[in-house]
């Protein structure tokens, strides 16, 4: 009824129903986005014949009609939620619903594969903590030793360049000496002594795809497992103990644009284990299958502010080409 207050969940479960096996959906889930040239074109018949390019298109304006009987629906009760969720849906290629699941073999088995995975990610929390506060010119000592346990070179780096000075018994390091010392310290104390090579394999595939934050460069790759063998190959045999690696499968129609395509634009999130049941529940199609080192993960291939209640402050990780 217009004006009653419904639930986003009981909303989301009436969307959902009315559209599981609604076949105009199907036919336009994620096209939405398409410019209406592209549309004209895509409907004309594989023969050209005008006579079938004609019902095809009239085909498509039927599904459109059906569509539109749902948004006006929505839009008439006031549920904004499964409003929103339907748009995404049907202009986002690939997006699926909170709680929607897809059969195993429409998914690509990926890896998200971190060197010395407990130090790394307690100095990207570090970095995500600090590093956007810090005044702009300057880092306090007493932030930068909380690096140490994880950074054992830092400390020895720091004393090296100097560019301390102290003020109220605080004592600051310049901000470009700092960053020139944490850049050093992670490399000599995070990163592999041998980096797998990038290179593009057959349908455009770059890989491995490198992993990067603000503040680390290239801490991890996400690969598929079927090149996992070619990826350890050229990491030699000691350092591949230290690695670690969560299981994804992955929704092929997600993915297929951002790896294949242009620049990638992929989200990893990390965050405690004690949540991980939740957002497998929540994001099942993008959470990873295990929990490694007190933690799960997530790779969301669309924009973040889709992930609704997922941590923003979570997601300490990009994916880029």
């Amino acid at each position: 009824m217009p004006g009653e207050k419904v639930s986003n969940e009981a909303q989301l479960a009436w969307l959902v129903e009315k559209l599981t096996g609604h076949p105009s959906f199907h036919a336009l889930r994620g096209r939405l986005e398409q410019p209406a040239i592209s549309f004209m074109i895509g409907h004309v018949a594989a023969d050209g014949s005008r006579r079938a390019s004609q019902e095809k298109f009239r085909q498509f304006t039927e599904d459109i009609i059906l569509i539109q009987s749902i948004i006006a629906k929505l839009e008439r009760d006031g549920w904004t939620y499964a409003l929103k969720q339907l748009k995404l849906a049907l202009t986002i290629s690939g997006y699926l619903f909170p709680e929607e699941t897809i059969p195993i073999d429409q998914t690509t088995h990926m890896l998200l594969i971190i060197p010395n995975a407990p130090q790394t990610l307690a100095v990207l929390q570090w970095a995500k903590e600090y590093m956007p506060s810090v005044t702009p010119s300057t880092v306090a000592l007493g932030k930068a030793e909380l690096l140490f346990p994880y950074l054992p070179s830092l400390s020895s780096i720091l004393e090296e360049i100097g560019g301390q000075w102290e003020d109220q018994k605080t004592i600051y390091i310049d901000i470009d000496h700092f960053s020139t010392a944490f850049s050093r310290a992670v490399n000599k104390d995070l990163s592999l002594p041998k980096r797998p090579k990038i290179h593009r394999s057959e349908g455009g595939f770059l890989f491995p795809s490198r992993v990067h934050s603000p503040y680390v460069d290239e801490y991890g790759w996400l690969i598929p497992l079927d090149r996992q063998k070619d990826f350890l190959s050229q990491i030699p045999r000691p350092d591949q103990d230290k690695l670690t690696t969560w299981h994804f499968h992955l929704p092929e129609a997600a993915i297929h644009g951002q790896f294949r395509g242009g620049t990638a634009h992929i989200s990893i999130g990390i965050h405690p284990a004690e949540e991980h049941s939740h957002w497998q529940k929540t994001h099942p199609a993008f959470t990873s299958a295990d929990t490694k080192e007190e933690h799960g993960a997530i790779c969301w291939p669309h924009c973040e502010s889709y992930l609704g209640d997922y941590p923003q402050d979570n997601l300490v990780f990009k994916m880029w080409r």
